[in-house]
C-alpha cells in the first residue's frame, strides 16, 4: 500500500520549513549533519574523578586534586565550545526543548556500565528562574535519561535561596556564592542509595559539588555526576 500524502504537513513545511535546532538552517534532522560533525565530543583520556580531558588517564587532575569533592565520579559528553556551546544555548535560552530526547540518548552512553542507580536527579533552578524560563533544562534532560535508561527520576535537591549567576563571577567567588544554597527534599528517602545527578555544564564544579554535599548529607551511599558539557580553562 502506498503511503498517504499528508497535505497539511506539506503545507506546514512550505510555510515554516523544518530547521536545525542549533544553527536554524533548513534541515529535516533535529541537528543538521553540519552541526553534528562539529560537536566536540569528549574522547580519549580523562581524569577518572572529575572527567576533565587530560593527556593521559589520571586518578585526579590538577582541577580536582586537593579539593573536597562530594561526588564519586563525573563524566561529560562534550566540550563547552563551538557547536557544543551552541547546543546548550539553544536548550536553555531558545526554548529548544525538543533537543532533550536526542541529548539524553547521547548522554546515557557516557555512564559507567558497572553503576546501578537507585534514583536520577538534577541540579535545580531557583523557582523564580524556572518560572521566568518556563522550564528547567536539567530536569528535562534527567527525565529523558531516566526514560531511556529505565531509571527512576526523583526531585531530591531543592534550592534554599536564589544565588548570583555563576558565569558572571570570578572563579574564587563561585564556591562562596553557592555555599549552603541547596537542601534535600524532605520526602526523598535516599539513605544508602546510589544517586546520579544531572546538570547542563560543569565549569568549576562548585554548583554540582554543593548539590552533592547536600545529597551525601542526606545519607546517599554514592553520587555520580553526568553533565552535557564541560567548560575547560585554557
Amino acid at each position: 500500500m502506498r503511503p498517504r500524502f499528508n497535505i497539511f504537513a506539506a503545507l506546514l513545511d512550505l510555510i515554516s520549513p523544518p530547521r536545525c535546532a542549533v544553527c536554524k538552517e533548513p534541515s529535516k534532522e533535529l541537528i543538521c549533519a553540519s552541526c553534528r560533525e562539529e560537536i566536540p565530543f569528549i574522547q580519549g583520556a580523562t581524569c577518572r574523578y572529575c572527567g576533565k580531558p587530560t593527556l593521559r588517564i589520571v586518578a585526579r587532575c590538577r582541577d580536582c586534586r586537593g579539593k573536597h569533592l562530594y561526588f564519586n565520579w563525573a563524566v561529560s559528553v562534550w566540550r563547552y565550545s563551538g557547536v557544543g556551546k551552541d547546543i546548550i544555548h539553544a536548550l536553555k535560552y531558545e526554548n529548544e526543548r525538543r533537543l532533550a530526547p536526542l541529548l539524553a540518548r547521547e548522554a546515557i552512553k557516557k555512564l559507567p556500565p558497572t553503576e546501578i542507580f537507585d534514583y536520577i536527579t538534577w541540579v535545580p533552578l531557583h523557582r523564580v528562574k524556572k518560572s521566568n524560563r518556563g522550564y528547567d533544562q536539567s530536569e528535562i534532560i534527567a527525565q529523558e535519561i531516566a526514560a531511556v535508561g529505565g531509571m527512576a527520576a526523583k526531585k531530591i535537591v531543592l534550592r534554599n535561596r536564589k544565588t548570583l549567576e555563576q558565569n558572571k563571577l570570578a572563579l574564587s567567588q563561585r564556591r562562596t556564592n553557592v555555599n549552603g544554597a541547596f537542601k534535600i527534599n524532605g520526602s526523598a528517602d535516599i539513605n544508602g542509595k546510589n544517586i546520579l545527578i544531572i546538570d547542563d555544564v560543569y565549569t568549576t564544579g562548585a554548583t554540582i559539588n554543593e548539590c552533592c554535599r547536600a545529597i551525601r548529607a542526606g545519607g546517599a551511599l554514592r553520587v555520580g555526576v553526568l553533565t552535557l558539557a564541560r567548560a575547560l580553562r585554557e
